[in-house]
């Protein structure tokens, strides 16, 4: 009898808790690669600002010169 009271209590806090920390590593895992996409456009947009002030100074040295 006691044995199946185990059961029970095992099948319960899968029931309770087994879900949420699915949904939320799942969620964990969705967020990452959407993170990862981020860094990505990041690192691109700073690599274009540096181009971009680079061209600036190279013109107005031009003009200056």
């Amino acid at each position: 009898m006691n044995t199946a009271n185990d059961w029970l209590g095992l099948v319960n806090l899968l029931g309770n808790v087994g879900f949420p920390v699915l949904l939320a590593g799942y969620l964990m895992l969705q967020f990452e690669k959407r993170i990862q996409s981020l860094e990505a456009v990041i690192k691109d947009l700073r690599d274009e600002l540096v181009d971009k002030e680079e061209l600036e100074k190279n013109c107005s040295n031009t003009v200056k010169g």
